[in-house]
């Protein structure tokens, strides 16, 4: 446990932690292309805060409706080298 704890105080240290609200879910909720609650918020919060990428590897099934570009963490690391 503790492990974690010092793993997520971390990655605090170089990445913003964006809140969700109640409009995220009722947004998502209501949009039949976001069938899964928690990629769903990912979608959200990432058009939200007008972010570049989502960087995942579940690209071309769970995200295929994102507003926001989709990119593998192995191409992003290459473009951002």
């Amino acid at each position: 446990m503790e492990e974690r704890k010092a793993l997520i105080l971390n990655l605090c240290k170089f990445f913003k932690v964006v809140p969700e609200n109640k409009d995220f879910y009722t947004s998502v909720c209501n949009n039949p292309d976001w069938n899964d609650l928690e990629d769903g918020l990912q979608m959200k919060c990432a058009e939200t805060e007008e972010l570049d990428y989502i960087i995942t590897r579940d690209e071309k099934n769970v995200f295929k409706n994102s507003p926001v570009k989709i990119i593998a963490p192995e191409d992003f690391l290459k473009i951002n080298k």
